[in-house]
């Protein structure tokens, strides 16, 4: 009998585990000429694989998984080139829309769609001729609704979501790709280039879904109401971490990312630059990088540089009109960044903000307030509490309307951060004025801080110094843990030339790409940052006492709570004084 049972289960697990390999060839010399007939006659874990080709017509349009959890990949997805040459070629337009695939029968991570080239959709409700209450008008190129597939290596371009107008119908999101009703993708390693969506979300939209989304390029998208990159509406929190979105345009909120409705995602270690919210003469531009309505992003480690907004906020804009939001803004460098009207490079209207370790520089208004700007509704002051920052101007430099607060806390600094190479701007005089004749230019750029100890060499990829050191080296919350901080570099193993004590300021800060001071430029314990260890780093510590909690300036062991241990560690620095300081 035990014989029988292991016979069972020998041949069980051996048929659970074998998986068919179906080709796809637009010529026909093997197995399928289309991917949905492929699709249709295949198992969980199959692998279908698409042979280099441009396949188009039905069958190779709007496809559909099947609920399946099957993986859908060129020959090689790694080959830049091959996923290049592996294209679905939806040929959709208006009054004849086609996208690229279709995810709905609740597919999960195990459907995977790897290194192929999708172009040329065109969502709108001539899927069906006559849904009122659907969303066929999102997604040009693809839409995931109540699924959450893996799409990875591929490349999304030229689609279009368009929105009919038609009462009830959805519509007009995310004409690259649009994550609805829990559409909670991964999303990775993907270019997604040159889509429109009417509504929002030019290049990826959420609405009710937090998708992650990594290591992408969202770039060259149009959107006329707003999040010329990437949306995210209706309680959608997704993970966007390690992207690049740049050179997108929206007419209203977001060139970048606009995150509304309650939605909250988390955006990480991501570069936004080069994004446009507004021209001067169509749309209201409103946060050329980001903007955030009614909703509280964290944001974090993210360049956000030479964004561009035409009413309010070049690189970030905060604002509610009901519910207000509570942005947690960590470890950026905010930079370069314009306005016609006000807030450079923050600003808040109806919004409790906060604001630590990051740099604001050389951001610009032609309005009010080039750094920060804070504005006030009647129903709800703004308030942006700031600490451990690097701003231009300091204090007295940023615009506070009568009723709104900007809370300054300890450790802020005004000083050069020396960032190794800035972008810069160019203008086009033969655009109008009015119009945004203002141009991005940032090849080459590199916003890692100089040092005389060490500063990673981007283009080298090795750590070299600088004849300057910034002013924003170590001088981040003391209380922070250093995270991926390096205590030493491979060029200075027993450091010799530099020691690293504290978080950095800046999108580098806490990140193995962080700058190492030489000796004497920071003190652990120079809670204020005015290079002396005094009585007012005393006070600060003491206000503090037995606090719990991560992050706290006087925690100078970085065990969560202020006690003993860290007084004795000020007493070690207790009127020492950096090689910077000038009393």
């Amino acid at each position: 009998m035990k014989k029988l049972l292991y016979i069972v289960i020998y041949i069980s697990t051996t048929f659970a585990c074998y998986a068919d390999t179906l080709i796809v060839d637009v010529n026909g010399i093997k197995d399928y000429t289309n991917i949905q007939a492929a699709i249709n006659d295949a198992n969980d874990g199959d692998i279908i694989i698409v042979n280099p080709g441009t396949y188009t017509g039905d069958g190779n349009r709007d496809i559909d998984f099947l609920g399946k959890a099957i993986t859908v990949r060129s020959i090689d997805p790694n080959n830049p080139n091959i996923v290049a040459d592996t294209i679905i070629d939806c040929n959709g337009e208006w009054l004849d829309g086609h996208r690229g695939f279709y995810f709905h029968s609740g597919e999960d991570n195990n459907s995977v769609l790897d290194g192929l080239t999708i172009k040329n959709g065109y969502a709108w409700d001539e899927f069906d001729g006559n849904d009122i209450n659907d969303v066929l008008e999102d997604g040009g190129g693809i839409l995931i609704e109540n699924s959450s597939p893996t799409i990875r290596n591929c490349v999304i371009s030229n689609n279009v979501a368009e929105f009919s107008g038609a009462m009830g119908v959805h519509g007009g999101f995310g004409g690259g790709i649009c994550c609805y009703d829990n559409g909670n993708a991964i999303i990775s390693n993907c270019i997604i280039i040159s889509n429109i969506g009417d509504r929002g979300g030019a290049g990826i939209a959420c609405f009710e879904s937090s998708p992650t989304i990594s290591s992408c390029i969202v770039s060259a998208g149009s959107s006329p109401d707003g999040g010329g990159g990437i949306y995210c509406g209706n309680n959608s929190n997704p993970l966007i971490i390690n992207c690049t979105i740049r050179d997108n345009y929206t007419q209203a909120y977001g060139g970048g990312i606009w995150c509304c409705s309650n939605s909250n995602p988390s955006i990480l270690d991501c570069a936004i630059n080069g994004n446009s919210a507004g021209d001067g003469l169509y749309g209201n531009g409103l946060g050329g990088g980001i903007a955030c309505t009614e909703s509280s992003p964290t944001i974090c480690n993210c360049i956000i540089v030479g964004n561009y907004a035409s009413v309010s906020g070049g690189g970030i804009y905060c604002n509610a009109d009901i519910n207000p939001g509570n942005p947690l803004i960590t470890n950026c460098t905010i930079t370069q960044n314009h306005t016609d009207g006000e807030g450079g490079g923050i600003y808040c209207y109806l919004n409790d903000a906060i604001l630590t370790n990051s740099v604001l520089w050389d951001n610009t208004a032609d309005s009010l307030g080039s750094q920060i700007a804070l504005l006030l509704n009647p129903s709800w002051p703004s308030t942006l509490t700031v600490s451990y920052c690097d701003i231009q101007g300091g204090r007295t430099d940023a615009y506070v309307a009568n009723g709104c607060s900007l809370e300054w806390l300890t450790g802020n600094i005004d000083a050069d951060p020396c960032f190794v190479e800035p972008g810069y701007w160019v203008f086009d005089y033969n655009i109008p004025d009015y119009l945004n004749n203002r141009f991005w230019v940032d090849i080459d750029s590199d916003y890692h801080l100089k040092s005389e100890g060490w500063r990673w060499d981007s283009l080298r990829q090795r750590w070299g110094y600088d004849e300057v050191t910034s002013r924003c080296i170590d001088a981040g919350n003391p209380g922070c843990l250093l995270r991926d901080e390096l205590l030493s570099v491979p060029e200075d193993p027993n450091n010799i030339w530099g020691i690293n004590l504290r978080m950095n300021m800046g999108a580098y800060g806490g990140t193995a790409e962080a700058s190492i001071p030489p000796y004497g430029w920071a003190l652990l314990a120079d809670l204020t940052n005015d290079g002396f260890v005094d009585f007012n780093d005393f006070s600060y510590q003491a206000n503090d006492w037995l606090k719990a909690g991560q992050c706290q300036p006087g925690d100078l062991n970085r065990d969560s709570i202020i006690n003993f241990a860290d007084i004795e560690l000020l007493i070690i620095d207790w009127l020492e004084q950096t090689i910077w300081y000038q009393p």
